[in-house]
């Protein structure tokens, strides 16, 4: 049996989205996507199953405060690493885009994003009660908010913060609580032998993203390999770049893979 993948979706559903979910439920896995909207994202959303995100992530600070000020990105992190605890599946990005089933890893799973320099969280999956899985939940959760894998002067500032009472860092963005501290764990327990090479999840940065809406597919299809098993494709640069407001150009890689399913 396919493992559970899961995920997380607050907002309006564009096309990436379905696709991203499409893929997923047309490789054979169960998906169970979390969000605060639960009757909303039900009725946008064919094939896959909703919760009510607050079952598995109380609002308590620092998850709620990240949400009340709109920094999604890390409530996400925060939400992605507590389904993972709870052994609730295997997690992706709502832009992921599946060109294989995720197999069940026997230990770790995530990938380089920059071979050896950081890893990203798109794709990530940790045994329950890992060193690892552990070690990096305390340290994204605990109030006072530290950031051990932050820059120094960042970590300087946080303490000084902490000295005079404060337990949230003014600006909370700077936290990166994401890729910058998994790598920072990763490094810490020796665990980089268990990363994927960056052709498997990730084969295109974020830098790279407008060549799959490119209407010339040619260089998008030479950078997705065969070893290739999903496709990150940056939600926040395509949204950035303004492509989310319509289809994908018919001929682009992603508008090729909208059509084959089904999406536009």
């Amino acid at each position: 049996m396919k493992p559970v993948i899961v995920s997380y979706w607050e907002g309006p559903v564009s096309w990436l989205e379905r696709l991203s979910f499409a893929t997923m439920l047309a490789m054979g896995h169960r998906v169970e996507v979390f969000t605060r909207d639960v009757a909303a994202l039900r009725a946008e959303l064919d094939g896959v199953e909703v919760f009510d995100v607050r079952d598995v992530l109380p609002d308590e600070p620092p998850a709620v405060l990240y949400h009340e000020q709109r920094h999604f990105a890390l409530y996400a992190d925060i939400v992605r690493m507590a389904l993972l605890r709870q052994s609730r599946g295997i997690w992706c990005d709502a832009d992921c885009v599946l060109l294989t089933p995720v197999a069940q890893p026997d230990q770790y799973l995530m990938g380089w994003l920059d071979e050896g320099t950081r890893i990203n969280n798109a794709v990530l999956w940790m045994p329950v009660g890992s060193e690892l899985i552990e070690t990096y939940w305390r340290a994204i959760t605990n109030v006072p908010v530290r950031a051990p894998w932050a820059t120094v002067r960042v970590r300087v500032l946080r303490e000084i913060g902490i000295l005079f009472g404060r337990k949230f860092p003014g600006d909370i963005e700077k936290m990166s609580i994401g890729p910058r501290a998994l790598t920072y764990f990763v490094e810490r327990l020796h665990l980089q032998a268990h990363v994927s090479p960056k052709d498997r999840f990730y084969p295109l940065r974020d830098n790279d993203t407008h060549l799959l809406v490119n209407p010339d597919d040619s260089i998008a299809r030479r950078m997705i390999v065969p070893a290739t098993e999903i496709v990150h494709a940056w939600h926040g640069t395509l949204k950035g770049l303004g492509a989310l407001k319509t289809s994908p150009p018919p001929t682009s890689w992603i508008g090729q893979q909208c059509k084959a399913y089904g999406i536009i």
